[in-house]
């Protein structure tokens, strides 16, 4: 993966989890009945053609029970294999909870405490006295994410990837602020490996995969070299390009699982076969002060928040080829997981509009999305929702709207960005999401709705408020 094009999937690699502070509804079952699925079914397919996807396999569980399972398209375009529920993929930075649970599984033996220095279990970094494992699990370490790094290569070991960053103080002080770094990930499966005196995809296997029968999942190879596997592409010129994953991913990204295997996961996660309950209040927590507005908070590799005032554990990964969504409510025991072998797949909107099918929001709850994440500031939407505007009437040019070293990797001009992904007509209604940070720029992200298409809208400032790029992606 080229330094430019990773910095663009880190844009868009890491997006916010939904946030309401709108009262938890009543208990109340699923709606499961045959319209419902219907519908459903009928979001899936529009989808697929929507996003330009080569294939899609979702999974629906409730109270340890599969609901719904199914792939569309292919998992292999040229051997025209079909997508299904067993279709695995690679599912790059959903690994981080596993990684995350095997930190508590040794805290739980006594091996390590959360809240010791990373000195005392990875000295290599020159900073580490600095920082805990508790703020690398929560990404407010302020370790260099290695992804941002340009002399990392794309297939590079741990030892490379550690070497690279070894001598590279922190962009934050510790504890002060969320930032999401891969490196955090690395380290905390090296720690593993160390402490266990297994491979991390060992420790994956022995300790998750097998005991929770997770028959699908496989860690640090190509997913299309499994029986069930998917080869990630990419759409150009109207075709879909296969992509040699060049990155498997390590602590940060290592895993390949299916649909089906991360509703076992979710399952077994909030019956607290995982980790104990203790471990796993802790892993769910969201830390007492990160220093910015986000929605919800990161916990151990968990996005922590709710989604029409129901609580909610989500995570999503990117990886060149593979894009994913997996989110659990543990107190309706419900989880839904979207994977796609598809490089321009969004299925953080998808996500949430299918748990509204089984949970209808209240009109309250719906009001309070709406309303948007805290702390908005209207200044940058303002300008944001501007040269948005200029896209779409072709006035913007693409200097504009992308910084150099990212302008090759999105094709076509800011007109055709805008019109392929959806934002076409009078724009009806915006929703931040809220703001995060990346390689020293602020990403604010919004979802907007035209009439015919709902648009992802990444909107990034340089540290200097210039502006870094506009990417509206179809999310719908």
């Amino acid at each position: 993966m080229r330094p430019a094009t990773r910095l663009v999937c880190g844009i868009l690699a890491f997006t916010l989890a939904a946030c309401s502070n709108s009262p938890n509804n009543a208990k109340q079952p699923p709606d499961l009945s045959a319209a419902a699925l219907r519908q459903v079914d009928a979001v899936l397919q529009a989808a697929i053609a929507h996003q330009q996807l080569p294939g899609l396999s979702v999974a629906v569980a409730s109270n340890g029970r599969l609901i719904f399972a199914r792939g569309y398209g292919s998992r292999n375009v040229g051997k025209r294999y079909a997508a299904s529920g067993h279709t695995v993929y690679n599912i790059a930075s959903t690994t981080k909870q596993f990684t995350a649970a095997a930190i508590m599984r040794l805290a739980e033996r006594g091996l390590l405490r959360v809240d010791d220095r990373l000195s005392r279990y990875f000295p290599e970094y020159r900073y580490a006295n600095r920082v805990t494992l508790r703020e690398m699990l929560e990404h407010a370490s302020g370790i260099p994410d290695y992804l941002d790094l340009s002399n990392v290569p794309a297939n590079a070991t741990t030892k490379q990837i550690t070497a690279a960053i070894a001598h590279l103080p922190p962009v934050f002080p510790p504890g002060s602020r969320f930032q999401y770094s891969n490196s955090n990930y690395v380290i905390l499966g090296t720690i593993v490996e160390r402490l266990t005196h297994q491979s991390l995809n060992d420790v994956f296997r022995r300790w998750f995969f097998g005991p929770l029968g997770m028959r699908d999942s496989a860690s640090g190879v190509a997913p299309w070299s499994l029986a069930s596997g998917a080869m990630g592409y990419a759409y150009k010129n109207g075709r879909f390009v296969a992509i040699p994953q060049a990155v498997y991913g390590y602590g940060d990204g290592a895993i390949d699982s299916s649909a089906m295997d991360l509703m076992t996961w979710d399952q077994a996660l909030i019956e607290d076969r995982v980790v104990n309950a203790r471990s796993l209040r802790e892993m769910t927590t969201p830390p007492r002060a990160q220093g910015e507005p986000l929605p919800g908070g990161y916990g151990f590799g968990l996005q922590v928040g709710t989604l029409f005032g129901r609580r909610e554990l989500e995570h999503g990964g990117d990886n060149e080829g593979f894009k994913n969504d997996n989110a659990v409510f543990p107190d309706e025991r419900f989880s839904l997981a979207l994977l796609s072998n598809g490089n321009q797949f969004f299925p953080d909107w998808l996500l949430i509009r299918l748990f509204t099918i089984f949970y209808p929001p209240t009109a309250q709850a719906q009001r309070v999305f709406d309303a948007g994440a805290p702390a908005e500031d209207m200044r940058v939407t303002t300008r944001a929702l501007h040269i948005l505007q200029r896209m779409q009437t072709g006035i913007a040019k693409k200097s504009e709207i992308l910084a150099p070293e990212i302008r090759g990797e999105l094709p076509g001009s800011p007109k055709q960005m805008a019109t392929r992904a959806g934002a076409v007509g009078s724009l009806r209604k915006a929703v931040y999401r809220g703001m995060s940070y990346r390689a020293g720029n602020r990403i604010y992200e919004y979802f907007l709705f035209y009439p015919r298409a709902v648009v992802a809208y990444f909107f990034v400032l340089t540290k200097h408020d210039a502006i870094y790029a506009a990417l509206p992606v179809r999310a719908d």
